[in-house]
């Protein structure tokens, strides 16, 4: 529901290996609490925790740069300049 607020191209990925021939290069992972968290943080993509059991089981990866909690996507995007203007 947060992300079709965005007008933007999104995909969601169930491929079993996301990483593998990703070309895209501004890659913002977004997950409740699965094991792409450390894949994307550790592959240096912009990562958003959107579940507390995540945020718990990552704490140590939250540093509010590249590894972000949030409970807003919407939010957490334009006040950290992910995205490039505040949708209407």
């Amino acid at each position: 529901e947060q992300i079709n607020k965005f007008h933007i191209k999104y995909t969601f990925d169930d491929s079993e290996n996301w990483l593998v021939g990703n070309p895209i290069k501004n890659l913002i992972v977004i997950s409740p609490w699965s094991s792409s968290i450390e894949d994307s943080y550790d592959n240096g993509f912009i990562t958003i925790i959107i579940d507390p059991v995540g945020k718990e089981r990552y704490k140590h990866l939250i540093d509010n740069k590249r590894c972000f909690y949030s409970d807003n996507i919407f939010k957490t995007l334009v006040e950290n300049e992910l995205i490039l203007s505040k949708i209407p």
